[in-house]
């Protein structure tokens, strides 16, 4: 990172400096080719401003090239939180690109590139290919975060050459609206605001954080087109909604994200008030779009004191926009004191993770998996458990969604099997008799090529056999995600490792879910066996779904069982293992090794 900054100092202008860096990145990686990219993507167009090529290399790119949106959709949806994304030549026609696509994304001769996304002003503009065309490699998670970072540096300082380059040409767009809406800027809009909270005599303002829940969504289904118009629709509500009103600043930030200031008289009908625009304007768009479903997400932060600090209101609003339910109806939360101590340990479990991980503070506990016919241990389901220094323990509920968010469970999933391999490698050391041991992972793994080379490769330097490891992803995950779990899954048992849907029946599409997926074992979830139980109907359903799910190849465990009488049903319904709290509470490795080999009762049955 250094070395990309000082280059930049350094040289006598920017031209110079990214053919030196390029030259820099291109050498130190070992690659063939780096280039750097601008798109144009109302247009379907890009063309090459910047290229290095190794000796012996080609130049590639020389003319502009037109690309198809469904490539480009592809490309754009698969960069991971880094904004970098691997592309292998020999895996691309599976994962559904053109021939066109692959030939112009990998310059036509590349086994392997990470392309890298570049922004300005929260905009998609372009990218940095990093190329290796002599044979196909295996990119560490490590190297993607810096050519990332290193990307990012490339593009702030292309910004600022478009700037000045736009400038001195007569052709800049006015910076103080946006293209998109014709809305103020958010930098004007947030300019303004703080001119407004600078003013003493300041009365109570509200800020308001809107957006549009799962507006991907909408895109794919009706076009970016119609996406832009839906967007547009949406300022033009709210600013002939609120055309009476004094003192109010009104900003789209980036994609569908919007931001509304203004002065309110009663807080307790702000919230109400908000959310009937809200319901209104989807109940205004879901006639034009029939079949879709349209649904506003809004936070309000109320300002209350002089001087109050603009960006700590923008957060606090976007923070309450994130706490909104999707099952239920109410399109508003308020940001309160409950809010903003939920706010602080979220941050505090954020920011703590590095330290955890170089602590050991995360720890494996470990469910017994029983067999309905004597009892006995067959397996177990591995799950994490914080211990913090001052004692408590906090369980995977706590912490594990906000990892998801910020792309860290990857490392901690990672983490939690490489402890899983080590408990079964000191076991296997011992001579003791080995049991499979599921291990949950993120839908997020899907999205990087490497992934069960990572597992594999773990497995191979402790010595231990595939297939007594089994990846468990969720029903949800798998419904939302299905073409990538579906190959993840594949990938999974071509090197003998154990696969499982876990929560089989939480309310989606059942059987529809794992006819196609490659699992070796199906978890029925608690609340669908609690369902069936309760009437003759519910258990014959109960009776034939296992009866189906076995039929059709897979393992079946009833998760959750909590009483006998939840067991009697099981066993009724044809289910031959479980797992719950009625046998067993999760628990340390330590304890379990107690139970599994010296055994040790877990519950007297």
């Amino acid at each position: 990172m250094a070395t990309a900054f000082e280059t930049f100092e350094k040289a006598c202008d920017f031209d110079s400096a990214v053919n030196s860096l390029l030259e820099i990145v291109g050498k130190s990686f070992n690659l063939d080719r780096v280039t750097v990219l601008r798109t144009d993507i109302k247009v379907n167009m890009c063309e090459k401003m910047y290229q290095w090529t190794a000796d012996n290399v080609p130049q590639a790119l020389e003319q502009k090239i037109s690309y198809k949106k469904e490539d480009f959709l592809k490309l754009f949806y698969s960069y991971d939180e880094n904004g970098t994304t691997v592309l292998q030549k020999d895996e691309m026609k599976s994962l559904g690109y053109s021939e066109h696509g692959i030939q112009t994304l990998l310059h036509g001769d590349a086994k392997t590139a990470v392309h890298t996304a570049i922004y300005s002003e929260g905009k998609y503009a372009g990218s940095v290919s990093y190329m290796v065309c002599k044979e196909k490699r295996s990119w560490k998670k490590e190297e993607r975060q810096i050519l990332g970072e290193i990307t990012k540096i490339i593009a702030a300082h292309l910004g600022k050459l478009f700037l000045m380059n736009s400038m001195s040409n007569g052709m800049f767009t006015n910076p103080e609206f946006d293209d998109l809406t014709g809305l103020i800027s958010f930098t004007r809009f947030k300019e303004e605001v703080e001119r407004v909270l600078a003013d003493d005599s300041i009365s109570s303002y509200v800020m308001v954080y809107t957006d549009f829940e799962n507006f991907k969504y909408f895109n794919q289904k009706w076009g970016y087109q119609m996406g832009d118009r839906l967007l547009r629709e949406f300022s033009n509500y709210i600013i002939g909604t609120m055309q009476q009103e004094e003192q109010i600043y009104f900003t789209r930030i980036v994609s569908d994200q919007f931001l509304l200031f203004m002065p309110y008289k009663k807080r307790s009908d702000t919230a109400e008030a908000v959310d009937r625009l809200n319901q209104t304007f989807v109940e205004q768009q879901e006639r034009i779009f029939p079949d879709t479903r349209i649904r506003l997400r809004t936070g309000i932060y109320f300002i209350e004191e002089a001087n109050g600090n603009t960006s700590i209101a923008i957060d606090a609003a976007n923070y309450a926009r994130k706490q909104v339910s999707k099952v239920t109806g109410i399109s508003v939360k308020v940001y309160g004191k409950e809010m903003e101590e939920k706010q602080r340990v979220e941050n505090e479990i954020i920011n703590g993770f590095d330290l955890a991980m170089r602590n050991r503070e995360f720890k494996i506990y470990l469910q017994p998996r029983v067999s309905l016919f004597d009892y006995s241990i067959i397996g177990a389901e591995a799950v994490v458990r914080w211990q913090r220094p001052d004692g408590t323990v906090m369980i995977p509920d706590a912490f594990i969604s906000l990892y998801e968010r910020n792309g860290r469970i990857i490392d901690l999933d990672f983490f939690v099997f490489e402890e899983v391999v080590k408990f079964l490698a000191q076991n296997k050391k011992k001579g003791r008799k080995l049991i499979p041991i599921s291990v949950n992972a993120s839908i997020l793994h899907a999205r990087n090529s490497d992934t069960v080379e990572h597992y594999l490769e773990i497995l191979n330097r402790y010595g231990i056999n595939p297939a007594l490891l089994e990846i468990e992803l969720t029903e949800t995950a798998t419904v939302s995600y299905y073409d990538n779990v579906k190959r993840l899954f594949e990938r999974f048992q071509k090197v003998n490792m154990q696969t499982a849907l876990d929560d089989f029946g939480s309310g989606y599409s059942l059987l529809n879910t794992v006819i196609d997926i490659p699992v070796n074992t199906v978890k029925i979830d608690k609340v669908f066996m609690d369902n069936c139980k309760t009437s003759e109907r519910g258990m014959y359903f109960l009776h034939q779904i296992v009866a189906v799910v076995k039929g059709l190849g897979y393992r079946v465990v009833c998760e959750g069982v909590e009483n006998l009488e939840q067991v009697e049903v099981l066993r009724k319904a044809g289910c031959e293992e479980a797992q719950g709290f009625w046998f067993a509470h999760p628990m340390p490795v330590e304890e379990f090794e107690q139970i599994m080999y010296q055994k040790m009762p877990y519950r007297k049955v």
